[in-house]
């Protein structure tokens, strides 16, 4: 009797996949066939790019075809059912179209049921999209796919410099400002003869915890109901929906990027975003930011830029970003052929290779901060914890009016020494480059 093939659930896990496949095809005629499927599956699992779950459907339906039309080979019928199956709700949850994943009728009922959620119920709203789902015949898709399809992006790289940061679990971290070169830290030969009886010198570090504290963060619109009644009238729910999830989402990774960069000095004290660390408001010199001056007051060059980007301690060569305000680029990148000539402008690719960084990130939020000319930092050295994210809709029946709210328990500090510079007045002025030990 053939063994019955375990339902696949997950196409990622190919390793799964294929123990299945060696543990059902144990016929001698049908062993051309499990070879087939487990290079196939193995030869997916070795590639660096992400599997196409409708690409590898085709594949295996191809080869199960070739072997069905083989009167000669045995091809267990539990096997081809089971990848029928999982073909059939593939495709049953990918609309061809545009290769978009859901049809535009299910978003617009995935978001009306959000819309009209009549309390802060993630239980009710779920069971909703469920239900849509199951009523449309879509299969293959669990509930936050099902909405992620409809509305979501990750929010933190709808702002590019946060998506470079590191996001962590940890809420604590230790570092040492100890001199790596010092005797009391550096590595130590043992000698049999000169140390017998000895015991080994232990490495003396002086560490100082670090800690990363949290706080809610929020964004949060309000809709009149007759304005989303005029949205859902011309079918439009599901756009709707997806822009307000990104300009939320926006606002919050944008704001966040502003706290790390100058600090939040827009909102009203109370309502701040006050846990990341802040580079560009530092005035000396510690463990995490070099604080560099200009050699002439107000009037930076790319000497100066360069030589504050220089003092980043940058042991793995990781990429930094320099960012600066669009004004200061575009007088630094200014130059003539000739006097009297017309004025030309150097790429940012260009200028990136005279600071000597890896990327340009223009922004004008350093004006916020007096005497704030650039901001230089190894992006995978500032850490941020995120630890928990909501997202929520709720009625206002008593005004007709939608709350929609994006909210995360978040904060963050700098991880890596001297992983961040800034150029401002009353910084050290930089003749010679310090040396980074």
């Amino acid at each position: 009797m053939k063994k019955q093939f375990i339902k696949v659930k997950d196409f990622a896990n190919l390793a799964k996949i294929k123990r299945q496949i060696s543990d059902t095809l144990t016929g001698e005629k049908s062993a051309e066939l499990k070879e087939a499927l487990t290079s196939l599956i193995s030869e997916l699992d070795a590639s660096e790019v992400e599997v196409d779950e409708v690409a590898f459907a085709e594949q295996v339906a191809e080869l199960i075809k070739k072997y069905m039309s083989d009167p000669e080979a045995e091809v267990p019928a539990a096997v081809a059912n089971a990848i029928a199956k999982k073909i059939k709700a593939v495709q049953d949850s990918i609309q061809r179209t545009g290769g978009d994943k859901i049809s535009q009728k299910v978003k617009n009922e995935i978001a009306k049921a959000i819309f009209t959620a009549k309390k802060d119920d993630r239980k009710a709203i779920e069971d909703s999209i469920k239900k849509i789902l199951v009523e449309n015949g879509v299969t293959g898709l669990e509930f936050a796919e099902a909405v992620d399809y409809s509305i979501s992006t990750k929010w933190e790289d709808l702002n590019p410099l946060l998506a470079k940061l590191k996001r962590t679990f940890m809420s604590k971290f230790f570092y040492s400002t100890d001199a790596m070169n010092a005797v009391a830290v550096i590595a130590k030969q043992w000698d049999k003869t000169s140390e017998a009886g000895v015991k080994k010198t232990i490495q003396a570090i002086t560490t100082t915890p670090k800690e990363i504290s949290t706080a809610y963060a929020y964004a949060r619109q309000e809709m009149n109901q007759e304005d989303l009644d005029d949205i859902a009238e011309v079918g439009q729910e599901s756009t709707f929906l997806a822009w307000i999830n990104n300009e939320l989402d926006l606002h919050l990774a944008n704001t966040i990027m502003m706290a790390i960069l100058v600090g939040d000095t827009i909102n009203a004290a109370g309502k701040r975003l006050t846990k990341f660390e802040t580079i560009g408001t530092k005035n000396a010199t510690d463990a995490f930011t070099f604080v560099a001056g200009p050699a002439t007051a107000n009037n930076p060059t790319v000497s100066d830029v360069r030589k504050m980007c220089d003092t980043i301690h940058n042991p793995n060569g990781l990429p930094k970003v320099l960012c600066i305000a669009q004004s200061l680029l575009t007088d630094l990148s200014a130059y003539t052929y000739a006097a009297g000539g017309d004025v030309h402008y150097r790429t940012r690719e260009e200028m990136a290779g005279q600071f000597g960084v890896d990327e340009i990130y223009v922004t004008d939020v350093l004006s916020n901060v007096t005497g704030l000319h650039a901001i230089c930092l190894i992006p995978q050295g500032y850490w941020y914890k995120e630890k928990k994210a909501l997202n929520v809709s709720w009625q206002d029946y008593a005004e007709n009016r939608l709350n929609y709210m994006k909210e995360k328990n978040i904060g963050g500090a700098i991880h890596d020494l001297l992983s961040t510079a800034i150029l401002k007045e009353g910084g050290t002025i930089l003749v010679t480059l310090p040396e980074v030990g």
